[in-house]
């Protein structure tokens, strides 16, 4: 592990903090491509290192810009809701089932539906959606993550019947905090994803630099250059309310094309000549991976790519009756209330 050897002075950073810590590979000994094949050639790395200073060498980097991903349809939001909630396909619809029937809002508001219809392919959102999107976008973060025009959705599946709206809330002016009273946990867990999705399909995209650094160490007679990749933030956009998650092949597959994907770290900034503190230097083990097993979110990702057909079928016995959703909200009646993440 190493670390920036000057104080970052940041945000509530006080004088004195240590630098952000971060991780680098081994690339090179003595100008030569370089791997320890045995135990004895990574404790010989390790001592030849340890205690000796760490530099900064060369820096490559690339401007990159991402764009937020499409507002939830029925299996996409199955896929998140599994991978950040934890939910099984069955558990998202029957609170999603819920929040759509609509809940309390509290004496002498009434009962209203939170969320539009959940059994749909469209990734639209209507123009008073993105209207109200727009002018919450502008009151909540600021001008600068206001888009000049909106940005429309084009579905990726063949066979999308696209007859209701993507999943979104019925208010975007509904926000979370104003909800944590009248949902229960899971009820606010999920309605929290549907928002923050939908808010950042119309925020301004993300603005990254894909950090590439080389830094080398003499010890004992050797040379030897680690290598850091990751990413900075430039300006984060959509990334200030929503991070997409991905499912462990598809961020591996990333990784071995090379791709600056949502799985690549975040680096501080660096600078050539600059001094680093290390931490530890750790021999690792590595393998090679058998293909992930399939989780319920990675499940409904391939069954949809192969076709509609083996996808209904997952999604009709995933979705609840009236009865389970009844049930299950008397269940959910007596679990704790819960906030949403900031």
């Amino acid at each position: 592990n190493l670390r920036k050897a000057t104080p970052l002075r940041s945000a509530g950073a006080s004088e004195g903090q240590g630098g952000e810590e971060f991780t680098a590979g081994l690339k090179e000994k003595n100008g030569e491509a370089f791997v320890p094949h045995s135990e004895a050639e990574a404790t010989s790395v390790v001592n030849d290192v340890t205690g000796a200073p760490f530099a900064v060498t060369k820096i490559d980097t690339k401007e990159l810009k991402k764009t937020p991903p499409a507002p939830f349809t029925t299996s996409t939001l199955q896929q998140e809701a599994g991978r950040k909630l934890g939910f099984s396909l069955k558990q998202t619809m029957v609170v999603a089932q819920q929040l759509y029937e609509g809940v309390s809002l509290g004496k002498g508001a009434g009962t209203s539906g939170l969320i539009t219809y959940m059994r749909t392919d469209s990734v639209n959102l209507s123009e008073k959606a993105l209207s109200d999107t727009k002018e919450t976008v502008q009151k909540l973060y600021g001008r600068e993550y206001v888009l000049a025009s909106p940005r429309k959705y084009k579905t990726k599946s063949k066979s999308a019947q696209e007859a209701h709206e993507a999943i979104r809330p019925t208010e975007l002016s509904r926000t979370p905090e104003s909800l944590k009273d009248v949902l229960d946990e899971q009820q606010l867990k999920l309605y929290v994803l549907v928002w923050n999705r939908t808010m950042a399909t119309q925020m301004a995209g993300a603005e990254l630099k894909r950090v590439g650094a080389d830094i080398t160490v003499s010890g004992k007679g050797n040379t030897y250059i680690f290598r850091a990749t990751g990413q900075t933030v430039l300006f984060d956009g959509f990334l200030r309310v929503y991070f997409e998650d991905k499912d462990e092949d598809q961020l591996e597959k990333e990784k071995q094309e090379g791709e600056a994907g949502d799985g690549e770290k975040f680096l501080p900034e660096l600078k050539e000549g600059e001094a680093l503190s290390c931490d530890a230097v750790a021999p690792e083990q590595h393998f090679t991976k058998p293909p992930a097993r399939y989780t319920e979110a990675s499940l409904v990702k391939k069954l949809e790519e192969e076709g509609s057909g083996a996808r209904a079928r997952t999604l009709r016995r995933s979705r609840p009756s009236s009865s389970e959703a009844m049930s299950a909200r008397k269940e959910n009646s007596s679990s704790p209330k819960t906030s949403p993440s900031p």
